[in-house]
């Protein structure tokens, strides 16, 4: 009778180490997971102001070598579209390889909301 008592014992105490260790693990995947996205997003809105630059250099290049206004205006126009639909590209990207048990972590889903989470992460990391 004893023996199974302490069967009993052990199973629930088993059943109670797994159960608190896969919360624990969950818990520290989540957060290691969300800082691992806010820091790519990071580092995709870095890129994207260094390629503006980038491209403000160029447009001010083309006004020293005399190039007229309309022309340096419609390249703007091509670079900030073509700009666009690369972050996008790299947006839609990075949502298909999340895995399905953190898909609720991200909160957004094409470049313009990304860059809003992007500057809701500097803000809150300026302030911490």
């Amino acid at each position: 009778m004893e023996i199974i008592l302490y069967g009993l014992f052990f199973i629930t105490g088993y059943l109670f180490h797994s159960t608190i260790t896969y919360v624990l693990s969950l818990g520290i995947s989540v957060t290691i997971y969300k800082r691992a996205v806010e820091d790519c997003l990071l580092l995709f809105g870095d890129n994207y102001e260094k390629q503006i630059h980038m491209n403000e250099a160029l447009y001010l290049s083309f006004k020293q070598s005399g190039a007229p206004e309309e022309v340096i205006n419609d390249i703007k126009k091509r670079d900030k579209i073509k700009l666009d639909e690369h972050m996008n590209s790299v947006i839609s990207n990075m949502l298909k390889i999340i895995p399905p048990r953190f898909r609720n972590l991200i909160e957004f889903n094409n470049w313009e909301t990304a860059n809003k989470e992007i500057t809701r992460i500097i803000k809150e990391r300026n302030n911490s």
